[in-house]
């Protein structure tokens, strides 16, 4: 008797999930608030990944940040754009910046995110989303896509510490020294990132800027 193979599971659209949870994104307005060019950035401090806690004034005394949100390592785009990083730091220090990227990962992951992507880079950790949350860059995911990310085995609930819907919209900004938005870079769209190199055009361009208030 001949043995007829079942016919293989089609793959996962995971291209088709992901453009419904960014349409809606877009929809809702989501990003619309986070800051803009020529904003003043808020102060902040948070712990880094290896427990300590940093003033982003701190690092501002020293030159212009780029601040880069990230939803976390379990994220290819993320781990894409942490690596293009970690090739890119020593030009943008090579200008007078510094790189610190920001993550709601818990329970060590951010440091292994650091270590294992970007080890030259600053990853500071994002509890709860708070300072996300307080800039409109951290919004519901849906059940839709947390179902199918924990179908697959993606518990974010694990990884973030919290109930596990809400997601960060990466984000990257470039603050000067008097804490002024000279580049903001905020798209619902996750598989979609900046180019270091252009970010480090904005860096090196940095100087005195007039702002009305």
């Amino acid at each position: 008797m001949e043995t007829i193979a079942a016919p293989a599971a089609p793959a996962f659209d995971w291209n088709a999930l992901f453009d419904g949870f960014v349409g809606r994104l877009r929809q809702s307005g989501a990003g619309l608030d986070a800051p803009k060019l020529y904003d003043r950035f808020e102060p902040f401090a948070l712990p880094d990944s290896r427990g300590r806690y940093v003033d982003i004034a701190d690092r501002l005394a020293e030159g212009p940040v780029v601040l880069s949100f990230m939803r976390g390592g379990f994220c290819p785009y993320c781990r894409g754009e942490l690596q293009a990083w970690h090739e890119a730091i020593p030009r943008l220090e090579a200008v007078g910046g510094h790189f610190v990227a920001v993550s709601g990962e818990i329970g060590g992951r951010a440091e292994e995110t650091r270590c294992g992507l970007a080890p030259n880079a600053e990853m500071l950790c994002d509890v709860d989303h708070g300072l996300a949350l307080s800039l409109g860059l951290a919004h519901p995911m849906g059940a839709e896509l947390h179902a199918s990310y924990r179908a697959h085995g993606l518990d974010l609930a694990d990884i973030y510490g919290d109930s596990g819907m809400l997601l960060p919209i990466p984000a990257s900004f470039v603050i000067d020294s008097g804490g002024i938005v000279r580049y903001a870079f905020v798209e619902p769209d996750f598989r979609v990132r900046p180019d270091p190199a252009v970010v480090i055009a904005v860096v090196e361009a940095c100087g005195p800027v007039n702002v009305p208030f």
